[in-house]
């Protein structure tokens, strides 16, 4: 017999790895599942994706979950089969949970947040984090550095770098690393790409990466995806999405027309 995660192959006569959503099953497929690994539920032969609210569950939707996601809390629990209906935290909690009233409360917050009666409010724009206050930086935000302390040298000043600079030294006035879409130049400034490159290297044209419709060559070069793909992968001809008026067809990567009076 074969360990959890495996089949025996009649034909191999060797242990082989079951779907990734199986815990057990009697063959390669997700319609082969006898039991489900955990963010799955079993449904019929097949075992199904859990909603994204739910840590595990036992069927379909956020009312089905054993457990919830991090980032939602338990806004419901039912006795009768042991499941919770499972809501979103508030934006920028980490955790969270059921209040005395109707909203939740943050118990937690994200990195960049600060806990502040019973919500997670944002830190000022220069902070990528923050203390007791939101304008109290611990560690500058991407564009910004640290020009100085404040606060008994307890809390950072930053301040914003030059144009399109991601980092820049000590003065703000030179260049380390550039936002997406911008290259650093000799003189430490970004300027921007041309298209179709999206990332490029040393001069505007030398790509290292493309937009969306093109296919990078691995040689500093993009070429445009065939006709009728929008987007594509691996070959100018393997369609990962399509342009208007046709629709994706994944098993084989490819686009067809859409049929009257469908346009999308």
């Amino acid at each position: 017999s074969c360990n959890d995660g495996f089949y025996l192959d009649e034909s191999s006569h060797q242990c082989s790895p079951c779907a990734s959503s199986c815990s057990q099953c009697k063959g390669p497929t997700d319609n082969d599942c006898i039991n489900c690994n955990d963010g799955y539920y079993f449904d019929y032969s097949e075992c199904v994706k859990c909603d994204v609210a739910c840590k595990s569950c036992s069927g379909r939707g956020s009312s089905n979950c054993v457990g919830c996601a991090d980032e939602y809390y338990v806004r419901n629990h039912y006795d009768s089969d042991n499941t919770d209906s499972c809501s979103k935290c508030p934006d920028g909690c980490s955790k969270c949970e059921k209040g005395s009233g109707f909203d939740p409360v943050c118990t937690e917050c994200k990195i960049g947040y600060i806990l502040e009666n019973d919500n997670c409010r944002k830190c000022n724009n220069n902070c990528a984090e923050c203390e007791g206050e939101i304008d109290q930086c611990t560690k500058c935000s991407e564009g910004y550095y640290q020009k100085g302390t404040t606060g008994s040298n307890r809390y950072i000043v930053c301040e914003e770098c030059i144009g399109n600079c991601k980092h820049c030294d000590n003065t703000g006035r030179k260049c380390t690393e550039c936002f997406d879409s911008f290259y650093l130049t000799s003189n430490g400034e970004c300027e921007e790409c041309i298209a179709p490159c999206y990332n490029c290297s040393g001069t505007e044209s030398t790509c290292t990466s493309c937009i969306e419709g093109y296919l990078y060559d691995g040689h500093n070069g993009c070429t445009k995806c065939d006709s009728p793909c929008f987007g594509c992968e691996t070959t100018t001809t393997k369609c990962t999405s399509c342009l208007s008026g046709y629709y994706l067809i994944p098993e084989s990567n490819t686009c067809a027309h859409c049929t009257e009076p469908c346009n999308v």
